[in-house]
């Protein structure tokens, strides 16, 4: 790929997330809730964005394992703002936390910044924290404070910390040998037929290989929620209480909604 390529790319990718936003914020604060089929109609414009995203990141990226992590955050995005649109009907003049309808009455209407914060911030927000409509057992919540420039210090370089040593893991793992072709060969790889073939290697690498699946996945998903809390939180959009960790206790793990909020 060459580097004109690249970097044209790059731009036109960084462009479409930029016009999603920019229609997301304008659908938010300038339609009203009542306003069902304009809203829908700026719903499927979201979605028109959100596919030449898509399209977008296929033509320019060319490693797959990026592209199959890009993809389905672009739909999770338009999933998450359809969600607010639609079915929250939320509003840019409305606080995103759950307050008191006789004081945020009598607060005066916020500015426009307020507005466009509040509404990036909770659309990145997938679990709601902070919100009355925040999942419920999600873990860490409440733990860390947003207030004062320690607190955001303290989160920052703890989540670097995790975040870096993830990241050395997972490049580590990746540097492991490629398998035997014998354990991958094409008579082995359909879901059960030939089960009562499998000699020993064979059921050992079967289970190896889950295993490492499983903590390739939740590292890969570890390392983009921290990236993106630290940018949020760097940024000003959250604060540290709105981050609460990706995981929970490994003695919770028996709920997927204790152990993954």
């Amino acid at each position: 790929m060459s580097t004109s390529h690249f970097y044209d790319g790059a731009l036109a990718t960084g462009a479409a997330q930029v016009a999603f936003l920019a229609a997301f914020i304008s659908i938010i604060i300038l339609i009203p809730a009542q306003k069902d089929t304009a809203r829908l109609m700026g719903v499927l414009i979201l979605a028109l964005l959100t596919f030449g995203l898509q399209t977008g990141v296929c033509g320019w990226c060319a490693n797959p394992h990026w592209r199959s992590a890009a993809v389905p955050l672009f739909w999770i995005q338009f999933m998450s703002a359809s969600e607010l649109i639609l079915v929250r009907k939320r509003g840019g003049t409305e606080r995103s936390d759950a307050t008191d309808t006789t004081k945020e009455m009598a607060e005066p209407a916020p500015s426009l910044a307020v507005q466009v914060r509040r509404s990036l911030s909770l659309l990145w927000s997938l679990r709601r924290i902070g919100t009355e409509w925040q999942v419920k057992g999600a873990s860490g919540t409440g733990a860390l404070q947003s207030g004062g420039t320690h607190g955001r210090l303290s989160f920052i370089s703890k989540r670097l910390i995790t975040t870096s040593a993830a990241y050395l893991v997972l490049s580590t793992m990746s540097q492991a040998p490629s398998p035997d072709p014998s354990l991958i060969s094409s008579r082995k790889q359909a879901l059960l037929q030939g089960l009562v073939d499998l000699s020993l290697d064979d059921v050992a690498f079967r289970i190896i290989g889950t295993i490492s699946f499983w903590i390739c996945t939740a590292l890969i998903n570890l390392i983009m929620y921290n990236s993106t809390c630290l940018a949020s939180v760097f940024l000003g959009l959250s604060g540290p209480d709105e981050c609460p960790p990706l995981y929970g206790s490994l003695t919770s793990s028996y709920s997927i909604r204790r152990f993954w909020g």
